[in-house]
């Protein structure tokens, strides 16, 4: 019975990743994210105050599809500068700005704008973008949520913002 309780607390342990943090380190990048998350290689772009900006990788919640972050690399020389008048325009065009404000990504200042935000299938979202600069890239860090799962993805999402590093 033991063995049996022990094997079932492993198998799920493994299944939702109670296990511990995963790192991603490539592209340039590294940061933690939740045991339980999936992580999917850069695949196309997004567009950001209408500049495609090529995604670096996407992390997400394996058991709630609507919960990541991206992660984009705005490299001034081939996608063109993104300034937070920009980003401010563009949330406004497609949802509604909640607050915007200064925190600190790898060591560096960085402006971060909270807002909702409708998808063309009609969801909403609450998204936080944090814009930043280092070694002469722009860093676009994008994390979504459905609005009523936004706060209780804080933890993760902080997690993920504070051991972020630009190697």
């Amino acid at each position: 019975m033991v063995i049996l309780t022990i094997s079932i607390l492993i198998f799920i342990s493994g299944c939702i990743g109670i296990g511990g943090n995963q790192t991603y380190s490539s592209n340039g990048i590294s940061f933690n994210y939740p045991g339980g998350w999936y992580k999917t290689p850069g695949q196309g772009n997004v567009n950001v105050s209408d500049i495609d900006i090529p995604v670096i990788v996407t992390v997400g919640d394996k058991f709630n599809e609507e919960t990541g972050v991206l992660v984009l690399l705005a490299n001034n020389n081939t996608s063109g500068e993104i300034s937070t008048g920009s980003i401010k325009a563009a949330i406004g065009k497609y949802g509604f700005l909640m607050s915007e404000g200064k925190v600190t990504v790898d060591g560096v200042s960085a402006h971060e704008f909270v807002y909702n935000t409708t998808l063309s299938g009609g969801t909403v979202k609450k998204e936080r973008l944090i814009l930043f600069e280092k070694n002469q890239a722009q860093y676009i860090l994008i994390f979504t949520a459905l609005p009523g799962d936004f706060e209780g993805q804080e933890t993760n999402f902080k997690m993920i913002q504070n051991s972020f590093k630009v190697q």
